[in-house]
């Protein structure tokens, strides 16, 4: 019999044909063809010392495992032991790299979702990372998920992205035929209390900028205009993300407003280095959308302009797009060394921009297109503060002929 590859199904095939009636012999043969399969997986050289025997390596949590035998075919049947048993039961960890590997390929997740997702991994896994799948049951998982709660002190939301994860690892072991419980009836299952997630109660003043200081800052840009202070300005006016701010193009401007198709996106390669990219349409579909500029403060755009006339991107630098840690970094600067602000972060600003429609009384339509919201209680559920201090509420409760 050649020594080719062949499926299980062509080698009895192969036997029918030419007589072959031993099955015996033919499944010596199928196990054979594994054994080589395998092999040729392995990563590192089978070799033999000076001293006679034979030695390789086998990967290991840290580095590598070093091993030997008196002959080269005990070292390959330690290998394919080794092997198999990866194969036929690999840790969480191996699960977790295997799904979101699979899922970036088909493009399911972006560099950046890859990135967190590793992030998340890394700090609520440690504990059960180098566990394998076939030792983990309902049980075990239900402890290590109300555990986590526990121990880490999650929020609804940090619940929400470990859920995630948990989800990935265990649907993606059952679809492999690693487990045959659903992940998505466990969790059903568990009991789990609101009671049970940290509440984070957050004051109205720390969400916005107050009326004071927003006009402080505002006054600060419009006093040292540059390219990266017009951009705050044009957030603050606009209230676009500030992942689309950095990506407007010259191109999209149309009667001072700018067409909104695209956002920054960052992400770190295999190497560890950090990457700004640009995906070309916005973060939600809700997001196609223009930026408007009041009539009031079209000035901002013709600036921008005569800093940048030949750029393809609205904010650049010496022929360079200005990416969103340039406009973070100046706004926590002039908060923090020129006003003696407690820094408030981009997204605040536009929080700001977003509470401002809701009290102006903006028509609901106006506002979902231009904060790029599907539904108007996403904006007034995580968009809407109060802005107001004590005296002003004081002056609503005067005014009150009943009170």
């Amino acid at each position: 019999m050649q020594n080719v590859s062949m499926s299980d199904a062509e080698l009895l095939k192969f036997a029918i044909e030419n007589g072959i009636l031993d099955t015996a012999l033919v499944q010596e043969k199928i196990e054979m063809q594994k054994r080589e399969e395998i092999l040729k997986k392995h990563a590192y050289k089978i070799y033999q010392g000076k001293d006679g025997n034979w030695y390789t390596y086998l990967p290991c949590e840290k580095s590598r495992k070093k091993i030997k035998a008196n002959t080269k075919e005990k070292v390959e049947d330690k290998v394919v032991s080794f092997l198999k048993e990866k194969e036929d039961d690999p840790t969480v960890k191996e699960i977790f790299f295997c799904w979101i590997s699979e899922r970036l390929s088909r493009n399911e997740i972006s560099r950046a979702t890859y990135d967190r997702y590793c992030v998340d991994f890394g700090k609520y896994f440690e504990k059960i990372k180098s566990k394998h799948i076939k030792g983990i049951d309902q049980c075990f998982l239900e402890d290590f998920v109300k555990d986590s709660i526990s121990d880490f002190n999650m929020t609804a939301k940090c619940f929400s992205n470990f859920r995630t994860l948990v989800y990935g690892i265990f649907k993606y072991a059952k679809r492999k035929k690693y487990i045959s419980f659903s992940i998505t009836y466990t969790i059903q299952d568990m009991e789990i209390s609101q009671r049970a997630f940290k509440k984070v109660v957050r004051k109205s003043s720390e969400q916005v900028f107050l009326p004071n200081e927003k006009a402080r800052v505002e006054s600060y840009l419009i006093n040292y205009l540059d390219i990266i202070n017009l951009g705050l300005l044009f957030m603050f006016k606009t209230g676009v993300r500030i992942g689309e701010l950095a990506v407007l193009r010259i191109c999209d401007i149309n009667n001072y407003t700018v067409s909104i198709n695209a956002t920054e996106t960052r992400f770190r390669d295999e190497d560890g280095k950090v990457h700004y990219d640009i995906k070309e349409f916005p973060k939600s579909e809700a997001g196609l959308r223009f930026a408007i500029l009041p009539e009031k403060y079209k000035w901002i755009l013709d600036r921008v302009l005569q800093f940048n006339q030949n750029g393809v991107y609205l904010f650049e630098r010496n022929g360079k797009r200005t990416k969103t840690y340039s406009f973070r970094r100046r706004l926590e600067y002039i908060c923090s060394s020129k006003l003696n602000m407690i820094p408030k972060s981009p997204h605040k600003v536009r929080k700001t921009y977003g509470t401002i429609l809701l009290d102006g009384n903006v028509k609901e339509s106006t506002i979902l297109d231009t904060m790029g919201h599907a539904d108007i209680s996403c904006t007034k559920g995580h968009y809407y503060f109060d802005r107001s201090g004590i005296e002003d509420k004081r002056k609503e409760l005067d005014a009150l002929v009943e009170l």
